[in-house]
C-alpha cells in the first residue's frame, strides 16, 4: 500500500478533464505481463466498498488492503483510508484495476490523493 499526495496542477486536470485525463497518461506498469491493468474507470463503477467481499456482485481484493494488511491504517490519518472509503462511494474519482482484482490505483482529485493497493 502507498498513498501519495497529488500536486495542485494534476488535482485540476483531473477535475476538468475527468478520466479522459488518465486515458491519455502513461499505462501503469504490471507486475506480471499475465497480470495487466485493466482501463480506468470512474468512481463508483462496479466497485461496492461496503460490501466488497461479503454479498457484492464483484469482489476487488486490492481493497482488503485498505488501511494497511494489518488494518490499524483504519483510524490511521496517514493512510488516508476514510478518504478513500468515501470516494469510492460516489462520482469524481477514478480507479484501475490488475485482470486478477489484487491490485488497485484510486485516484481523488478533490482530496488530491493517489493510492496503490495489492493484496496478494
Amino acid at each position: 500500500m502507498a498513498v501519495y499526495r497529488l500536486s495542485e496542477e494534476t488535482a485540476l486536470r483531473l477535475e476538468k478533464d475527468g478520466v479522459r485525463a488518465l486515458h491519455s497518461a502513461q499505462p501503469s506498469g504490471n507486475e506480471h505481463s499475465t497480470n495487466p491493468y485493466g482501463s480506468w474507470e470512474a468512481t463508483p463503477g462496479r466497485i461496492d466498498i461496503e460490501k466488497n467481499g461479503s454479498g457484492a456482485t464483484h469482489t476487488v481484493y486490492g481493497l482488503y488492503a485498505l488501511g494497511g494488511c494489518s488494518g490499524e491504517g483504519e483510524t490511521d490519518t496517514n493512510y488516508h483510508t476514510r478518504d478513500m472509503r468515501e470516494a469510492l462511494k460516489r462520482g469524481g474519482s477514478y480507479y484501475q484495476v490488475s485482470r486478477n482484482e489484487e491490485g488497485i490505483f484510486v485516484i481523488v482529485p478533490s482530496r488530491r490523493l493517489a493510492a496503490y493497493y495489492y493484496w496478494g
